[in-house]
């Protein structure tokens, strides 16, 4: 005897998701279920747009025409699956991602999701600092302006860590929020307390206190990104915004 079945199975995606712009993507996953059969394998199709052209990872690279689909690893008691083979992804693209499975009657998923679309970014935020003006002469410095931006994920809002900026005292120790007594670098980022991408700012009227004639500042900035995780740049530590400027 035999049991006809012709239900087919189902599938979806579970990670990347589309509600995220993505820094890593070390593997996809998803779930998959059968009303009786059950599920025997799952397969999995990653596309990359550029331009008007999408092109499907064919398991090397991304160099098919036409959807293609990927075998993955299925586990059969938790009806989950992943596939880990190492995807070169080129940041400020976007990627859809999509499943179909075949149960153990042969039957093939046809009603397919509709691709999961990805942006994919690891491109540090750029910025410039505005004032002070690199190698200047400044008597007071209780404003400090910059610009800050990023194409792809966006940067973080204010009032989070999203546009920092840090000024050390040259022989001494970085400006902690009082005085210039943090001798911690990593602690001594300050937030942005206003502005917008193309002007932020950092006010702060007791810095000029502190300013000792004729000594030199050094102060550098970065942002933090929107994606997950988030890219943070000019560079980790602020050092590609670096300049200097004297107190007389």
């Amino acid at each position: 005897t035999f049991t006809y079945y012709n239900e087919e199975p189902d599938s979806e995606i579970v990670f990347p998701n589309s509600s995220q712009v993505r820094s890593t993507i070390p593997q996809v996953d998803g779930t998959a279920s059968d009303g009786k059969a059950g599920v025997n394998h799952v397969y999995v199709s990653i596309g990359e747009i550029l331009g008007v052209t999408t092109s499907y990872f064919d398991g090397g690279s991304f160099s098919a025409a036409t959807e293609y689909f990927n075998l993955t690893n299925y586990e059969l008691n938790a009806s989950t699956w992943d596939y880990t083979q190492a995807i070169p992804y080129t940041s400020g693209l976007t990627y859809l991602f999509r499943s179909y499975a075949v149960d153990n009657a042969g039957n093939i998923e046809l009603s397919r999701s509709a691709q999961v679309a990805v942006q994919y970014d690891v491109t540090k935020p750029t910025g410039a600092i505005t004032t002070p003006v690199q190698s200047t002469y400044r008597s007071e410095m209780a404003l400090m302006t910059w610009s800050a931006f990023d194409l792809t994920a966006g940067l973080a809002a204010i009032p989070s860590d999203s546009v920092q900026i840090r000024v050390l005292e040259y022989g001494g120790d970085w400006w902690g929020g009082t005085s210039f007594n943090q001798a911690d670098s990593g602690s001594a980022w300050r937030n942005a307390n206003a502005g917008s991408p193309a002007a932020w700012n950092y006010s702060d009227v007791l810095i000029s206190n502190q300013l000792v004639s004729g000594t030199t500042y050094l102060v550098q900035l970065r942002g933090k990104d929107q994606a997950v995780p988030p890219n943070i740049g000019p560079s980790s530590d602020g050092n590609d915004s670096n300049f200097t400027l004297g107190v007389d």
